[in-house]
């Protein structure tokens, strides 16, 4: 039976890359050249080794008439081994920035406090208590879910299930620490208030892991 699973790749991350950059990984059996995807300031470059696993290669990087050579040597990780240019000084460095993470959940977590902030008034709570509520139990459950997102795959195309399952665990959190922590109006508006603020995070989150880097 033939194996499924994605074949070892090198993933290299550019923030705001210019139209005229181009890159090619330079392997023993030849060149490798990428599949290019971009999520609003990030493009992303994924080479995919192909039993070419072990073999030392390097990245060559194009723009304009220059070009820059970056030993890689052998794959360290299995599937995706990532790498960050920074454009402006022409260098590469293993892995993603350290603050990329923090940076991308708090964007998403910000997006989602007002999402779920909008409804929450819509639905009429207004006392300060229930703010106070609803922003402890959304930091918590939202901030672990877009953590949760951040530590997947950088271009998998399974996160969408990761997000479904995620959201019907947050969702089965949300509704009783709704009822139990906000006493303005009757529980059912309560709980009507959850499920209806969980399935908008939720179209909301899809949009988000499609058009903003995870």
């Amino acid at each position: 039976m033939a194996n499924s699973a994605e074949p070892p790749a090198v993933i290299v991350i550019a923030n705001n890359a210019p139209n005229d950059l181009t890159m090619e990984v330079q392997t023993e059996s030849g060149l490798i050249s990428p599949d290019v995807n971009k999520a609003a300031w990030e493009t992303y470059y994924v080479f995919y080794y192909y039993g070419r696993k072990y073999e030392p290669s390097a990245l060559i990087v194009s723009m304009g008439s220059n070009s820059k050579t970056y030993e890689l040597g052998a794959l360290k990780q299995t599937y995706n081994n990532v790498f960050t240019l920074d454009v402006a000084k022409g260098t590469l460095k293993e892995g993603t920035l350290p603050y990329r993470s923090a940076v991308l959940v708090a964007l998403r977590l910000t997006l989602t406090l007002l999402i779920e902030g909008s409804l929450f008034y819509l639905f009429g709570f207004r006392k300060k208590a229930s703010w106070l509520a609803f922003l402890i139990i959304n930091l918590i459950t939202q901030g672990v879910l877009n953590w949760a997102l951040s530590t997947g795959s950088i271009i998998g195309g399974y996160r969408i299930f990761g997000l479904i399952l995620m959201e019907i665990l947050v969702l089965a959190i949300e509704i009783p620490a709704v009822i139990m922590a906000v006493k303005e109006h009757k529980k059912g508006r309560r709980a009507l208030f959850a499920i209806a603020a969980n399935i908008l995070s939720f179209i909301a989150g899809g949009f988000m892991i499609t058009l903003l880097p995870v």
